[in-house]
């Protein structure tokens, strides 16, 4: 299983770094479809919605002509900008500068989505660049599998199987212990995005040393640990609710808005618990604010919900 998650978050970062060319490669051709079909209509903010082709009344219409032909549909239309979107990628790899120049943005992109690794695996500058540099390879290499693999008729991107490339490679490098850190490191991944997000709402009266910084995430990733556990020994699983402030935690088992709001309640009180054996009381009296932040965001978002089934009912 753990290879597995690992695997899933490798690939995840591998596309990250190309969501946005995506997503304004398809804003574009949606815009020029959308002007081609309504000239009149000029606004960028519509011109990304879903546009209803024109047809001409049944009176203009010349007798005897052959029927029109079907409008493009939204989703052939996209599918074709992805598959142009994948044979530019194809080409671009080709171009040994643009091959240089994409590994340095997938370098950057690592450095950015894995901050302090190297100095929690006790890396120095020239092992620093070669860890992030194996990782820009395996992204490109993983990312060029996945794009050849959506070119080629009958493949299914989700039936790749085996390890990313490069993951012997990267284990060697590292070696058995820093490999071992390097596995924690990604499995408490959404702590350190929370212990981060609570460093920066601290004063400098109230730092946060980087040891007890690391205490911390270690104490909250063994909590959440255990409510897994617990909730697979019940035949559930746990979920998780969060926003930039962390991450709630309920049961998935809790068949009523108000069982999983106070499922949530129930696991921000062992976070807070755990949270208190670390922090001073300024400290933990700005972790237990950003908890009820948690909570107040997950109880509006449950009450629009139930709102919404009431509608729909």
């Amino acid at each position: 299983m753990r290879k597995i998650v690992v695997a899933l978050s490798l690939t995840t970062l591998a596309f990250a770094g190309t969501t946005v060319y995506f997503a304004r490669e398809l804003a574009r051709e949606r815009s020029r479809a959308a002007s081609l079909d309504h000239p009149a209509q000029t606004s960028p903010e519509k011109a990304l919605l879903p546009q209803l082709p024109l047809s001409r009344p049944a009176a203009d219409k010349k007798p005897g002509s052959a029927p029109a032909a079907m409008p493009e549909s939204e989703e052939a239309r996209m599918n074709k900008v992805m598959a142009e979107y994948n044979r530019r990628f194809l080409r671009t790899l080709e171009d040994p500068q643009l091959r240089q120049d994409q590994l340095v943005q997938y370098k950057m992109m690592m450095r950015m989505q894995l901050p302090r690794v190297a100095q929690i695996l006790g890396m120095s500058a020239e092992e620093s660049d070669r860890f992030f540099e194996l990782l820009a390879l395996q992204q490109s290499e993983n990312q060029e599998r996945h794009v050849r693999c959506n070119l080629e008729p009958g493949c299914q991107p989700g039936s790749l199987e085996g390890p990313p490339p490069r993951e012997k490679e990267i284990a060697d490098f590292l070696g058995p212990e820093r490999h071992r850190q390097y596995q924690e490191y990604q499995r408490t991944m959404m702590e350190r995005e929370s212990v981060s997000a609570l460093r920066s709402r601290l004063s400098d009266a109230t730092y946060l040393s980087e040891d007890k910084a690391e205490s911390l995430i270690a104490a909250l990733a063994d909590e959440k640990r255990r409510m897994q556990a617990e909730a697979v020994a019940r035949g559930t699983e746990l979920r998780d609710f969060g926003v930039a402030t962390g991450r709630l935690f309920a049961s998935a088992d809790e068949q009523s808005l108000e069982a999983h709001y106070e499922s949530a309640q129930a696991n921000s009180k062992r976070l807070r618990q755990r949270a208190a054996e670390l922090l001073t009381p300024e400290q933990l009296r700005v972790f237990n604010e950003m908890q009820d932040e948690l909570l107040v965001s997950l109880r509006a978002r449950l009450r629009a919900k139930e709102v919404a089934e009431a509608a729909a009912n």
